[in-house]
């Protein structure tokens, strides 16, 4: 459906898994990209609000990526910021390896 936040438009797209509260990804009426993720999650115990919001997007190597957000997830923000991108990048098999503790 049309929803609107603030100033901003958007297509509300409302996603649901079995017996869970619904996922809500909000997509830019003007360009169609993904602005904003807004679900509640299960944690041991208990139940957290989760509100991922796309503030910027950029080209990296032809590909339109989010390359700045704010998380919020309960009482926490995280803001995050892609300042190298590389593509199919050739990576060694031992990069995915179990860690051992």
């Amino acid at each position: 459906d049309r929803s609107r936040i603030g100033d901003e438009d958007f297509y509300r797209l409302t996603c649901f898994r079995e017996k869970d509260t619904p996922m809500y990804i909000y997509v830019g009426s003007k360009d169609f990209f993904s602005r904003r993720l807004r679900m509640t999650m299960g944690v041991p115990g208990s139940r957290m609000k989760y509100d991922s919001r796309m503030l910027n997007y950029s080209m990296y190597e032809g590909v339109m990526i989010p390359d700045e957000s704010i998380v919020h997830q309960g009482s926490i923000e995280q803001k995050s910021k892609v300042i190298y991108y590389k593509l199919d990048v050739e990576l060694d098999d031992k990069e995915f390896r179990v860690p051992l503790f």
